[in-house]
């Protein structure tokens, strides 16, 4: 039987969590001849290694391989995916996320029934071993990967796309376009993201279709190790930093421009905000105003450091 699908789950030091997105994955409503799933090793120094492999000896019946990638990085791990990927679509899903059971068959049909080349879906936040802190604004959500673009499906571009949590390409993109920008994403511990973003940007300049479809369901596992607000502003920097190398490549310096100028209009205003939290003691409202301030300086420090340039 042909491989519909591939999808390919990248780790790194995922001991605690990944045997829940290999179950989530096994337990697909889809013939399992029919999709493969591929783990991107990306030099853990847990065990990792022995826990993936222990599962795909118990799991004899279905297409698991996996791989050591030693370049440090979530998009050379990626990219390393695709390389070894069979499938005409290829579905990438974190390694701390579980699917829906429905996940990798409303992929599939979504390709099948609409002309786009990308289609993402929507991701629900679970929080493992502690409740949503109450200084963690719904605006800060996206920086734990939730997302939720409505109920409807839609079409999208710049600056809204899918999460690289819950994505999936046909195969043409990584052919006609390419593949995931390497000095982009996660590499290690530094929280440097979006490479799906730079992908997505090359998609829409050659023309390519990008949709959301909120039945494509992933549940996103959040510990408690990010549920700080010392790594919310840290996030929150990379954010901007991550911004600002990508729209140098991508938009025009006017963008950039009117973009700087409402940043410097937006910082007294989160003043403001902080002491408007302040006022109402409203603990989320006053940390979303100062990790607005470090998405900002992100971007200036980016700007002034001129990190990924026009080439």
């Amino acid at each position: 039987m042909n491989i519909d699908a591939s999808v390919v789950v990248c780790t790194f030091n995922g001991e605690s969590r990944i045997i829940r997105t290999l179950s989530s994955l096994v337990e697909q409503r889809y013939h399992k001849d029919a999709y493969e799933i591929i783990v991107i090793d990306n030099n853990s120094t847990d065990r990792t290694s022995e826990l993936v492999n222990s599962f795909i000896l118990n799991h004899p019946e279905y297409n698991i391989r996996y791989f050591l990638e030693k370049p440090q990085g979530l998009s050379y791990a990626r990219n390393r995916g695709i390389k070894e990927s069979r499938g005409k679509v290829v579905a990438f899903i974190d390694d701390d996320a579980e699917a829906d059971r429905n996940w990798l068959s409303r992929i599939v049909v979504t390709f099948e029934k609409n002309h786009v080349e990308c289609v993402g879906g929507r991701v629900q936040g679970v929080f493992l071993e502690n409740k949503k802190p109450e200084w963690l604004h719904k605006d800060l959500l996206p920086f734990l990967g939730i997302i939720d673009y409505g109920g409807r499906k839609r079409s999208l571009s710049y600056p809204r796309y899918p999460f690289g949590v819950n994505i999936a390409f046909k195969r043409s993109v990584f052919e006609n376009i390419g593949m995931f920008e390497t000095r982009l994403g996660r590499k290690g511990a530094c929280l440097l993201s979006g490479e799906e973003a730079a992908l997505c940007c090359e998609m829409e300049k050659k023309g390519a279709k990008i949709l959301y479809a909120p039945d494509i369901l992933v549940y996103h596992n959040i510990s408690s190790e990010r549920l700080t607000r010392t790594w919310f502003k840290q996030r929150a920097f990379y954010q901007g930093l991550s911004e600002v190398m990508l729209e140098r490549k991508y938009m025009n310096s006017r963008y950039i421009s009117i973009k700087l100028i409402k940043i410097i209009i937006s910082l007294p205003l989160n003043v403001l905000n902080y002491l408007r939290g302040l006022i109402f003691v409203r603990k989320d409202i006053r940390f979303l105003a100062i990790c607005k301030e470090y998405v900002y300086i992100g971007y200036i420090y980016g700007l002034i450091q001129r990190t990924y340039g026009k080439s």
